[in-house]
């Protein structure tokens, strides 16, 4: 009886020991171009004896930003890709000032005191553009009976909020797409899709005016009406395909 109740009390303990996961935050959620962020680093098992934070998922020489022993003087030793904005922390996270479009992926290689300490995580680090308001307005011709097909995006960020209007009278349509299978005449007119983005309060609006036509007085070019700027980073384009859309910014 006491040999099952003392296996009984190990099981227990080790059942009962908490479990910590290195994780990183980013503070602010949803950093923008100019601003600073922190890649903030929590779940270290034990007390830091150095840390490391690398650009890119791969751990090696070539990717160092920099490594950070908090009991050396000067702690912070820079690496083949540190940068002078840039700063880590004595509390394993890493400071980004004046964010630029190109920050992206980051990772943290974390040694304690314990054993087994070595810890390591990765986050990707999106930063968005700062607001901008902007209106554009295109002219599109399309056959009696065509599919119609419009899209409005900003792939810079994933939580826009849509609305659309036909002639200024505003449609059911809360989503990025709209859709017309028969192309009529009474889908003649402006169709206008508004995007805002709650988060940087930025906004965007584009009109397209869509004229329907009888294929035989059609003369059988395909008239594209392209309309291009900026909306929080994004690229709006009109095409023949009468897709509204947006070509993120190379990484």
């Amino acid at each position: 009886m006491d040999k099952r109740c003392c296996i009984l009390t190990v099981l227990l303990s080790v059942w009962m020991q908490p479990i910590s996961a290195l994780s990183i935050q980013l503070i602010p959620q949803y950093p923008a171009v100019g601003q600073s962020v922190t890649l903030s680093v929590t779940g270290i098992n034990g007390t830091i004896r150095v840390f490391s934070w690398y650009k890119g998922p791969n751990i090696n020489a070539d990717n160092q930003i920099l490594s950070y022993i908090p009991s050396a003087n000067p702690p912070q030793a820079n690496g083949n890709q540190y940068f002078s904005r840039a700063m880590g922390l004595p509390n394993g996270s890493l400071l980004i000032s004046d964010l630029v479009i190109t920050d992206y992926i980051y990772t943290v290689y974390v040694q304690t005191d314990r054993a087994g300490g070595a810890q390591q995580e990765s986050v990707k680090l999106d930063v968005y553009d700062a607001p901008e308001t902007q209106f554009f307005v295109a002219t599109l011709e399309v056959n009696v009976g065509s599919h119609l097909d419009l899209q409005c995006g900003a792939d810079s960020f994933k939580s826009n909020i849509y609305n659309w209007t036909f002639n200024g009278a505003p449609l059911n349509i809360s989503k990025s797409t709209l859709h017309i299978e028969n192309a009529q005449n009474q889908h003649q007119g402006c169709f206008t899709c508004e995007m805002h983005n709650p988060v940087t309060m930025g906004y965007g609006e584009a009109t397209l005016h869509v004229k329907v036509i009888d294929a035989y007085s059609f003369n059988g070019t395909v008239i594209t009406g392209i309309i291009c700027g900026t909306v929080l980073g994004v690229i709006l384009a009109i095409s023949a395909t009468y897709l509204l859309y947006k070509k993120k910014v190379t990484r």
